[in-house]
């Protein structure tokens, strides 16, 4: 066998299993941000300026009401590099009503029309699953048992 076919069939496999355990964790990944978007809605409430806050992109005082800024500044605080955040992907009106507009902001690939999770593409999956910790950031015992797993450092250490 020579090498560069070895390689190939490495990689092929190697593409297979990253892809076949992203979508495993579909369902974990939904209860996970279902739970803290029910946090979320709890404390910020919806849109207060339909009008005003129709663009797309991430919600600043310019653009957006206050309820809107917040909730901008919330998703920021449980992402792992906020410089990669897909604003351009979300519609911060609907924030509030759908969990899946606070997932598309972690999605690396155009997804305005992505309707689930099971839609998303590994790469977008991967990127949600690396700010998993931080949506149970409250959560002590969780995150005692996710360092357990994991090769991320502390999140407390790293300025959000």
């Amino acid at each position: 066998m020579e090498p560069s076919s070895y390689k190939s069939r490495s990689f092929a496999s190697l593409t297979w299993a990253i892809r076949y355990i992203s979508q495993q964790t579909v369902p974990c990944l939904s209860d996970v941000l279902n739970h803290w978007h029910i946090q979320q809605k709890q404390k910020l409430g919806p849109c207060q300026s339909p009008q005003k806050c129709k663009i797309k992109g991430k919600p600043t005082p310019e653009t957006s009401c206050q309820t809107c800024v917040d909730w901008g500044i919330a998703i920021q605080a449980v992402s792992y590099q906020s410089e990669t955040l897909s604003w351009h992907n979300i519609n911060p009106t609907l924030l509030y009503h759908d969990p899946m507009e606070v997932a598309k902001v972690f999605a690396l690939t155009e997804c305005q029309k992505t309707s689930s999770l099971q839609e998303f593409d590994t790469t977008s999956l991967l990127m949600l699953m690396s700010n998993f910790v931080n949506f149970y950031a409250g959560n002590s015992t969780f995150q005692e048992n996710i360092r357990k797993v994991s090769i991320r450092p502390d999140p407390k250490s790293r300025q959000v």
